[in-house]
């Protein structure tokens, strides 16, 4: 049992390390964020809008920066790794079966208990030192010990509530990246609800089905309701209690959803490589676009509502400023924010369809690919483009409800431009396609890690680095700092071309690197 947990243990290490030091910088920065505002003040009234409080979450208490760090970040810091925690229970619980690690391991003297085990172990460790991160970094800030704590705590418990999550799902499909995607859309339906309850008073009981809700219920720097703890540790038990009878009781390498072992043939899309590479994007591209759209269509219709308080206050505007949402105080500026970040799942969502195909390569599915006639170059570039369309695709159907959404909501805004706002960055979600290539072409191993980290870097530089007055230079690093904030400033021809420039180059060296190289 102790092999296990030190083998789980180094496969998260690196994640963990990651998932903790962006949790500090965060954390760090919404800190200096409050102390440069001087405090709260008409920043209470503004948390009050229904739209900023479907955004971030209840403003229970603005009156010290530790409440302001509550609000402002606990959503990104519960989703950040609450993502990262379901990817790693899916790979290695899920993903160790269909490459024949856990058959390998299971021949020993090793039960399918101490397997899950040891993977829900290492990740409620990871949790754990994500949780003791974020204690750390607000007692040295020279806030209080018990909010502190219970803040900590509460983010760790729903990040290890997301990874049985994943862990559940693992057992109940047979294949990874079906258990992934499932996983993926529980955490999206459950940050819906959250939304809702959120924005509408009359939902508020809502947050009770839900972990982001569970966390909100803490009223850390507030009442400090201990209480509120108990579906955060009671949920994730019952949830490992299911997994590990689910894995005792069925097969290794079957899941609890039987799947037939005989079909009728479905020879749709299978007529050439291209079409039986987009083919393989459908479900996929079903599941992600139809929780974007629905996030987008939130998101459009709140435009009016965030902005309604602050009109064109000059001491407002000022004001979030001063704590890093300036983008804020216009309906132009919100969908542009609002574009941003869903134009960063749509680059994660490509990261994640490209180490799905190192996947296949890894567990000789494509063995069978390449034992017919078709070349290295003909089954990249069949790959490359099927994933390139699927990111045009998202990036104009969540264009598209983002514009309706913002229209039902009388944002004020035209129709093309709320578009516009979306598809303008389509270059950035490219260039983080290209790279992630790039390394499936050189490194496979290293996709998450390039692609994942392009993004990281470039959501940092992005939300912090124009309220902290950043080098230029340094701005410089996010692609996003390329492309004018459409339609809140005019579209950078110049600057898309280099973006566009440099996604070619990225794909030609992907090429060339996947050409020569050998299958895993």
């Amino acid at each position: 049992m102790i092999t296990l947990l030190r083998l789980a243990l180094r496969q998260t290490v690196v994640g963990t390390v990651v998932v903790a030091a962006f949790s500090a910088v965060f954390v760090s920065a919404a800190l200096a964020a409050y102390r440069a505002g001087g405090g709260a003040g008409q920043l209470l009234v503004l948390a009050e809008n229904p739209g900023l409080r479907a955004l971030l979450g209840v403003p229970w208490d603005l009156s010290t920066s530790g409440g302001f760090v509550a609000w402002r970040d606990q959503m990104a810091l519960l989703l950040l790794g609450g993502i990262w925690a379901l990817l790693a229970a899916t790979r290695m619980l899920r993903g160790a079966e269909e490459l024949g690690i856990a058959e390998v391991v299971l021949a020993g003297r090793v039960t399918r208990r101490e397997l899950v085990v040891s993977v829900l172990a290492a990740i409620g460790l990871a949790s754990l030192v994500d949780a003791a991160v974020l204690v750390v970094v607000l007692t040295s800030d020279g806030q209080s010990l018990v909010p502190s704590l219970l803040f900590g705590v509460g983010v760790g418990l729903a990040v290890f509530t997301i990874g049985v999550v994943g862990a559940l799902w693992a057992q109940l499909v047979p294949v990874r990246r079906r258990a992934a995607g499932l996983a993926a859309v529980t955490v999206g339906v459950l940050f819906v609800v959250r939304m809702a309850a959120d924005a509408t008073q009359s939902l508020g009981w809502l947050r009770w089905a839900t972990p982001f809700g569970w966390v909100e219920n803490l009223r850390v720097f507030d009442t400090n309701e201990v209480l509120a703890l108990l579906p955060l540790v009671l949920v994730p038990t019952l949830l490992m209690v299911a997994t590990l009878v689910i894995a005792e009781r069925r097969d290794l390498g079957a899941g609890l959803v039987s799947v037939n072992d005989t079909a009728a043939a479905r020879t749709r899309l299978l007529g050439s490589v291209l079409a039986m590479a987009w083919r393989r994007r459908e479900r996929e591209l079903l599941a992600w676009g139809s929780s974007l759209v629905l996030a987008a269509l939130l998101y459009g219709y709140l435009a009016g509502e965030v902005v309604r308080f602050v009109g064109d206050d000059p001491n407002y505007r000022k004001l979030v400023e001063q704590f890093g949402i300036g983008d804020l105080v216009t309906v132009e500026g919100y969908l542009a924010m609002m574009a941003l970040m869903l134009s960063l799942v749509i680059a994660s969502y490509a990261v994640v369809v490209v180490r799905a195909d190192v996947d296949d390569e890894e567990s000789g599915r494509l063995d069978l690919v390449y034992s017919g006639a078709v070349s290295r170059t003909r089954w990249f570039v069949a790959l490359s483009a099927s994933t390139l369309l699927a990111a045009v695709v998202l990036t104009v159907v969540t264009g598209v409800g983002l514009a309706v959404g913002a229209s039902l909501g009388s944002a004020g805004v035209g129709v093309l431009d709320a578009l516009a706002a979306l598809v303008s960055l389509l270059p950035v979600v490219m260039l983080v396609l290209a790279l992630s290539l790039a390394s499936l072409g050189l490194r496979p191993a290293t996709v998450v890690w390039v692609g994942g980290g392009v993004l990281a870097v470039s959501a940092l530089v992005t939300f912090f680095g124009p309220a902290f007055n950043w080098p230029q230079w340094l701005l410089n690093l996010s692609p996003f700092d390329h492309i004018g904030a459409v339609p809140q400033t005019g579209f950078d021809v110049f600057g898309t071309t280099l973006l566009l420039a440099l996604s070619g180059a990225a794909v030609l060296l992907a090429w060339f690197g996947y050409a020569r190289r050998d299958l895993i």
